[in-house]
């Protein structure tokens, strides 16, 4: 009898550690947790539309700011971002929802901690992915490296954003499926007509908004956005370029028209 109960104690205590692990494994929005107090005069230069989001990314400890020459605490709200700090965000996110705590000691260069670690666990392809990581970051590449900062069920869809809905995201670039996938579950929204702005650089203040929504789903934003309509179709040469729909903007080259 007393085998038998070893033996059962001994295979709860295997299921109970196989579920743990499988639980951190898996990862959760739980692990982050306050390490930071915030309050409105936390830093001199935050007001705003992204203030809440700056106070979640400073309490959770994922995003600091500096002191400047009067002493004052400043966020830089309009600075932009490196692909070195973008990096370096990724992973603190990686680390803290997988329950993963890290030190990432600062070597030579100050980022490569960072750079091991996003190869290691696959927000990087390899430490050569990107050539020069002092550079700005587009926001190409910074939606790139956070789409894969988490797993897929990390970012549930919550909107409908039909493929070229985007305007200008151009579906042939290997970063279009992770602004896609930002956009369906709500972390990016987009400026007008849903416009991404690829090229461009990102403020530290659209960082915070973007990372906000990342680690508290509760934040993410609903919207809808379709991809134009288009119809093609001929007609008879005796009626080129007469053709005229309410509500449709109608172009004709020879006996073929396209609708948009």
């Amino acid at each position: 009898m007393k085998r038998i109960f070893s033996l059962l104690a001994a295979l709860c205590l295997l299921f109970s550690l196989c579920s743990s692990a499988m639980a951190a494994e898996k990862g959760n929005f739980s692990n982050f947790k306050a390490v930071n107090t915030y309050a409105y005069d936390s830093f001199a230069d935050v007001s705003g539309w992204y203030a809440p989001y700056v106070s979640t990314v400073y309490t959770l400890g994922l995003m600091q700011g500096t002191t400047s020459e009067a002493g004052e605490r400043m966020f830089n709200p309009n600075d932009s971002l490196s692909l070195a700090e973008t990096i370096t965000l990724a992973c603190r996110i990686h680390s803290t929802y997988f329950n993963e705590p890290q030190e990432f000691t600062q070597g030579s260069p100050w980022y490569q901690t960072y750079i091991d670690y996003a190869v290691e666990h696959g927000i990087l392809s390899s430490a050569d992915e990107y050539t020069n990581y002092t550079q700005e970051a587009t926001r190409a590449q910074f939606a790139s490296i956070l789409a894969r900062t988490l797993p897929d069920e990390a970012y549930e869809e919550i909107n409908t954003v039909e493929l070229g809905a985007i305007p200008d995201v151009d579906m042939n670039q290997s970063y279009a499926l992770s602004v896609y996938k930002l956009y369906r579950a709500g972390v990016l929204t987009g400026g007008e007509g849903g416009s991404f702005s690829p090229d461009a650089s990102i403020s530290r203040s659209e960082v915070a908004a973007v990372v906000g929504r990342i680690v508290q789903p509760s934040s993410r934003q609903s919207f809808t956005l379709y991809a134009p309509l288009y119809v093609g179709f001929t007609m008879d040469s005796a009626n080129e370029g007469a053709v005229s729909i309410t509500g449709l903007t109608m172009t004709t080259e020879g006996s073929t028209c396209f609708s948009f």
